[in-house]
């Protein structure tokens, strides 16, 4: 009897380890490859025997260093999508082997988790697997490489055929020929747990508390320990409790998250406004625009409650890297996508950090509130970009003039008749009747956001006065008003062109004058505007043959 490997002095490592012993009997030699399953460390004998036919015995013992399991390596992961790191996974040289699970110390920059314990239930990982995909004949194995085995002087061990030696992690992949398959460096092959089976080469680690929010991401590897404890035997028979700590370090796979988000708000629907983002690392922007998510009111609601509440993507222009880390988005105005402070945003498919770690949108359970200054107080008057046109049949159809308002509700597209202290409960069969068809009226445009009394008078081109009305637009009045999702409202004035006696007037231009006092934040006297504006109007005259 010879044992020919490990040899005497070997360092191995806990779990099964592979044995080749030679025999010799009645002129005849073989080899015998088994299997020793050492379940924890020290100095353990590795014993052979051989009885022949008539019951000659033969044995053979070499004294091996039996190691713990040693950490391979490690990585943080966000499970539930939170936006904390939560658990990490811990791969191992070989399976774990006793009832006596580690425990864990975890440094995560200036935070701690110590004394961290995996579930005594199901203790190890059933996630993404550990091994790479190899296919022999028909058959496709999921598998990884063992870890050398070495001498007392840390020499690799090699076999009779001159390859080196592995710890066993598992069953060994062999090829079509029946050789074990190996890496590169001859380390040989074992199948592991495909994706979704548990894995006891892998631990799962729940980290009791997860790490703040925003702690996705870090310049180097943590440090970690491993803390393991077991029972041995030594030479009298008696029973010696062992400790051994493994220190390792601890990459991560966690997408980055938005620690802060403000939105600076431009008044004009023609202007985009700027949402400045600070990611919680440094992040790769992708070509494909799926970069933002808002979660808001459904279009046409500026209030709604949480349960209303949608996720819309974000529809922007431009991203912009500034120097401090921060980046700042293009955000246009508009009804869908859409963002205002109190919100909530949060990056989608199209944003990763340095490592790759991109954003898992069917696992994003995240998001940011908004932050930002109410939008800035305006009174702003645009001209009617079209001339009223009014049909000859209007002709001696006496209508008091009057100028009506449509106000902006919930959406940039609709306007809605409304007057001041009745908001938008409007009689619509005068406003109808002041205005039969929405071709025959026009107006300057006005945005505000404050409080405003204003004058509109109209003049014809001699300076002849036609009409005026006198307006005042309180606090409750703007309360009371439906913006649209970018918080702005548009009062569209709409003139009939009848003067106050009731007369249409005549094809032309006519000149508006617009005054407003708006009470400013901080001074005691309102600020006083003077606009004028041009109008045009046509009559429609058919010829008379």
């Amino acid at each position: 009897m010879d044992i020919v490997t490990p040899p005497d002095g070997a360092q191995i490592v806990v779990g099964s380890i592979p044995v080749l012993h030679t025999v010799k009997d009645a002129g005849k030699i073989w080899n015998v490859n088994t299997v020793e399953a050492i379940r924890s460390p020290g100095k353990t004998p590795i014993r052979r025997c051989f009885e022949d036919d008539v019951g000659n015995v033969g044995c053979h013992q070499h004294l091996v260093e039996v190691e713990p399991i040693h950490v391979v390596s490690s990585t943080y992961y966000d499970t539930d999508g939170d936006g904390r790191i939560d658990a990490v996974v811990v791969d191992l040289d070989a399976k774990w082997v006793g009832s006596d699970l580690p425990t864990f110390d975890f440094w995560l920059n200036d935070s701690t988790r110590t004394g961290q314990k995996p579930n005594k239930d199901k203790p190890f990982y059933a996630g993404p697997t550990r091994g790479k995909l190899v296919v022999v004949g028909k058959d496709s194995l999921w598998v990884a490489a063992g870890t050398f085995l070495r001498d007392a002087s840390g020499k690799v061990l090699q076999g009779p055929d001159g390859q080196p030696l592995t710890n066993v992690m598992g069953d060994t992949a062999r090829g079509t020929d029946g050789q074990p398959l190996r890496d590169s460096l001859g380390r040989v092959y074992f199948k592991v747990a495909k994706t979704g089976v548990a894995d006891s080469t892998r631990i799962l680690v729940p980290l009791v508390p997860p790490f703040a929010f925003g702690m996705t991401g870090f310049d180097s590897l943590q440090g970690a320990t491993m803390n393991a404890t077991w029972v041995a035997v030594d030479s009298t028979g008696k029973k010696v409790t062992g400790t051994f700590v493994d220190s390792f370090k601890v990459d991560e796979k966690v997408p980055p998250v938005i620690v802060k988000a403000q939105i600076h708000r431009t008044e004009s629907y023609d202007d985009q406004d700027t949402l400045v983002i600070t990611p919680s690392e440094k992040v790769k922007i992708g070509s494909g625009k799926d970069w933002l998510e808002v979660w808001s009111c459904p279009v046409g609601k500026r209030k709604c409650d949480s349960a209303s509440m949608v996720w819309v993507k974000v529809p922007a222009d431009s991203v912009h890297a500034m120097g401090d880390g921060r980046y700042w988005f293009l955000v246009p105005p508009g009804d869908t996508g859409s963002i205002r402070p109190d919100y909530r945003v949060r990056f989608r498919s199209d944003v990763s950090d340095a490592k790759g770690n991109g954003v898992d949108v069917k696992n994003t359970h995240w998001a940011t509130p908004v932050t930002g200054m109410p939008r800035p107080n305006l009174v702003k008057v645009k001209p009617p970009g079209r001339i009223a046109q009014i049909p000859e049949s209007e002709i001696g159809k006496n209508r008091p003039g009057t100028i009506l308002m449509k106000v902006t509700n919930g959406s940039r597209s609709r306007q809605d008749w409304w007057e001041p202290g009745v908001g938008y409960n409007v009689d619509r069969s005068k406003a109808n009747q002041a205005c039969p068809q929405v071709e025959y009226c026009n107006g300057p445009t006005l945005y505000l956001n404050r409080p405003a009394r204003m004058i509109f008078y109209i003049y014809d081109q001699l300076g002849t006065y036609v009409t005026s009305r006198d307006i005042t637009i309180s606090q409750a009045d703007l309360d009371g008003m439906n913006p649209d999702q970018l918080d702005r409202v548009q009062v569209e004035l709409n003139w009939n062109h009848h003067t106050d006696e009731g007369e249409l007037v005549a094809s032309g231009v006519y000149v508006w004058r617009i005054v407003s006092w708006v009470n400013m934040p901080g001074t005691a006297m309102p600020q006083m505007t003077n606009y004028l504006y041009k109008v045009g109007v046509k009559i429609l005259v058919e010829p008379p043959w």
